[in-house]
């Protein structure tokens, strides 16, 4: 009934614009009827009588078609999405009846052509994981190879073989976002455990470019997709190593307010580029400057986040270091 109230106004305005010219001629053809009873000698009041009977039949026609104009404007205005064209009222006329058929010939279309878009992707993402997985092969030989060559050159190659890996694995992660379908598994997982496997795979680049770790072991459990939060965690991770010539990184676990920080003592953000750090593509005037971003790092990071339910800020001052608050309650999500 509050949807009737509010669309009477418009529905009342709408109904009598489209029966305009419809009503402008019954009303003609009311008055000629009026006038030729007149013409022809009828008493006035016989032909008054004559033109308010029409009247009146004509405003409880009219009523009765406002009705059923409101009641099929209300029906359509509840639909918010449109899922399936069953969904639709009934057609009343038969212009009607072609909206229908037309908008169901669409509606198919579009669903053969969402079809198809995903089968492409599918075909797409399985060919871009073999393609990465392909391309692991003869990083992992190039590890091996410089593992047994313990100096200071192969140490460098290592590190920047971990770093090709890395992004390797960004670009096979942006392709699985972008899937229409994600394959989150949520568990129950010991962050210690979580932080002490990253942390142990970036510790060639923490001796190499020689910045400290400070990270104490906690006792926490958290519920989220291992695989994904880890990944999240690599990119902050990797922008502190990254953009930190000196001095360290910081990994606390805030129990009690059930938050992850990761603080570094790096070149950090300029004020202007801080509302803008996790927009898709978007490097800021570090990345210009340095010409080592990709714009990809943090918005995967904070897409991956959002969609297990986690929060995720980031402070900053420019020559100082920046600091990413990651939250470990998360809100609940619907996945496909």
């Amino acid at each position: 009934m509050s949807m009737k109230k509010e669309l009477f106004g418009t529905a009342l305005r709408g109904y009598f614009r489209e029966k305009a010219g419809w009503l402008g001629g019954f009303l003609g053809f009311v008055v000629c009827f009026a006038l030729l009873g007149w013409l022809c000698g009828l008493p006035g009041t016989v032909a008054l009588y004559g033109a308010l009977l029409c009247l009146a039949g004509l405003l409880v026609g009219c009523a009765f078609g406002f009705w059923r104009h409101l009641q099929r404007l209300c029906s359509l205005r509840e639909l918010d999405t449109l899922r399936d064209p069953s969904e639709l009222p009934p057609s009343q006329t038969q212009t009607e009846a072609e909206y229908d058929r037309l908008l169901r010939q669409l509606y198919k279309e579009k669903g053969e052509l969402l079809t198809d878009s995903r089968e492409n992707s599918r075909r797409q993402l399985d060919t871009f994981s073999l393609w990465t997985h392909q391309i692991k092969v003869p990083i992992s030989a190039m590890k091996l190879l410089l593992q047994d060559r313990p100096d200071a050159a192969s140490a460098t190659l290592l590190c920047e073989l971990f770093k090709v890996e890395q992004y390797a694995d960004m670009a096979l992660n942006y392709a699985r976002m972008n899937a229409s379908s994600t394959d989150y598994v949520l568990r129950t997982c010991d962050l210690d455990a979580l932080l002490r496997k990253v942390l142990r795979r970036f510790a060639p680049l923490f001796i190499q470019k020689k910045l400290s770790l400070c990270y104490e072991p906690v006792s926490c459990s958290l519920l989220t997709d291992e695989k994904w939060f880890s990944f999240a965690v690599e990119q902050i991770l990797s922008n502190a190593v990254k953009y930190t010539k000196s001095g360290s990184v910081t990994v606390t676990v805030d129990t009690a307010k059930q938050l992850l920080s990761i603080a570094d003592t790096g070149i950090g953000i300029a004020p202007e580029d801080l509302p803008r750090v996790f927009e898709q593509g978007y490097t800021g005037g570090n990345g210009r400057e340095h010409q080592r971003a990709t714009g990809l790092g943090l918005y995967l990071c904070r897409e991956a986040l959002n969609r297990l339910g986690h929060s995720i800020r980031l402070e900053s001052t420019l020559g100082e270091g920046t600091t990413v608050f990651v939250g470990l309650e998360r809100e609940e999500r619907e996945y496909e």
